[in-house]
């Protein structure tokens, strides 16, 4: 049976690139899409091969960069499955958004091994999702279509748009947009439904891990939950690995949960 097609989707533009943002664009890229294939695939200590039954595996990580007095992570050690919930938390300075810049290859010269779940080493940065604190403050597009293909393979190809439109049609399921116009304004959607749409922008690359910094930071109650629905559909096609101090109803979610104590240090898994 031929695929529905959502009519609005049809024109969707793969190439453009609003004139305002240019400015902002390699930006953007660097904050919001990831690294290139180039980072940590040729570290020292970084796999791209997990093994089947880890989506994401972590070994001794130590990292301490040069202006700093002592490492900010000290032996950190954890695996994350497929389909499942990771929750690190822990007190602000304890190490967790520097954990998350390490594994989403940000962060050089350290010690210990990160591995990821992929098919081959140049796939391995594009097979992970970074979503920071306050996403919404990167965006460089006008409108959610604008925002959703920044950055998608520039090409006429109708198979790359055919392709590109699949995507977007089940990313916007998965993360509660489909109802909303694609030519909505980003400026004139919520908090949540600007994070949301953080979310979608990684989800179109199929990452195989989904990293969040902070992502209740600035939300309301009824925004906090409905994130929290919003990755539980997530987990079904990302593994997904939250850092936040604020584990009230992320707790809820989650299928694992690990304390990161000040200094850097990873206490035993808790659940």
């Amino acid at each position: 049976m031929a695929q529905r097609v959502d009519p609005r989707l049809r024109s969707a533009s793969l190439a453009s690139t609003p004139s305002h943002s240019r400015a902002h664009a390699d930006r953007h890229r660097r904050c919001l899409r990831g690294a290139s294939a180039s980072g940590p695939t040729q570290r020292r200590g970084v796999s791209a091969s997990a093994s089947a039954a880890s989506a994401l595996e972590v070994r001794d990580l130590t990292y301490m960069p040069a202006s700093a007095s002592r490492p900010l992570l000290n032996g950190v050690t954890f695996d994350l499955a497929p389909g499942r919930i990771g929750l690190i938390f822990g007190p602000s300075g304890s190490g967790k958004s520097t954990l998350l810049n390490v594994l989403a290859g940000f962060c050089t010269s350290y010690d210990g091994e990160v591995v990821l779940q992929s098919g081959s080493a140049g796939r391995a940065m594009r097979d992970v999702g970074v979503v920071f604190q306050f996403p919404e403050r990167y965006f460089v597009g006008n409108t959610i279509m604008e925002e959703l293909s920044f950055g998608w393979r520039h090409s006429n190809s109708a198979e790359v748009r055919s392709e590109f439109v699949a995507s977007l049609q089940s990313v916007l399921r998965v993360t509660g947009l489909s109802h909303l116009p694609l030519d909505q304004k980003l400026a004139h959607l919520s908090g949540g439904y600007q994070r949301r749409v953080a979310i979608a922008v990684q989800l179109l690359r199929k990452p195989s891990v989904l990293l969040l910094d902070e992502p209740t930071a600035g939300m309301d109650l009824p925004s906090i939950q409905a994130l929290c629905a919003t990755l539980v559909k997530v987990k079904q096609r990302s593994a997904v690995l939250v850092v936040s101090h604020d584990t009230e109803l992320l707790l809820g979610i989650a299928d694992d949960v690990w304390e990161m104590k000040s200094g850097g240090y990873l206490a035993g898994k808790m659940r």
